[in-house]
């Protein structure tokens, strides 16, 4: 999949410093990921999901949704996570790399979640590259910041 539009949140200023990236104890497999991808200097990408509801309206919505909110984002800055949209799921990986089983949730203004998806009909986790076929997402652990 091709992403024509993808949304630089870098601002071309370095963070002249460090950053710091809190980790609780709590922690998912998923976000210690990420967070080692930030630290060892990783262009991230985030690619949403604009999941199709059931339903004659599924579509239209799912449309007006990306219109909404756009393509994908990529970036190097933890504090970047707080500029992605609040209630859109999205592949996060290194921008190196062709594929990811790591999937970010925005929840709030304070509340984030890492975790992954899987395939309900064989209970496999998924990829970014996996057919979509129906997907379920597994329980999270949640990161208040």
């Amino acid at each position: 999949m091709t992403h024509n539009h993808i949304i630089n949140l870098d601002d071309g200023k370095l963070a002249g410093g460090i950053e710091l990236i809190p980790i609780h104890p709590h922690a998912s497999d998923e976000e210690l990921k990420v967070i080692s991808w930030i630290r060892d200097g990783h262009e991230i990408l985030w690619i949403p999901i604009y999941e199709v509801s059931p339903g004659p309206d599924g579509w239209a919505k799912a449309l007006a949704l990306e219109a909404r909110h756009g393509d994908a984002r990529r970036f190097r800055h933890f504090r970047h996570l707080f500029k992605l949209p609040i209630g859109i799921k999205g592949w996060l990986f290194p921008a190196h790399l062709e594929d990811t089983d790591v999937v970010f949730l925005r929840e709030s203004a304070d509340v984030m979640h890492f975790g992954a998806m899987v395939n309900k009909a064989t209970g496999m986790r998924m990829t970014y590259c996996s057919d979509p076929g129906e997907a379920v997402p597994v329980r999270v652990k949640e990161s208040r910041l």
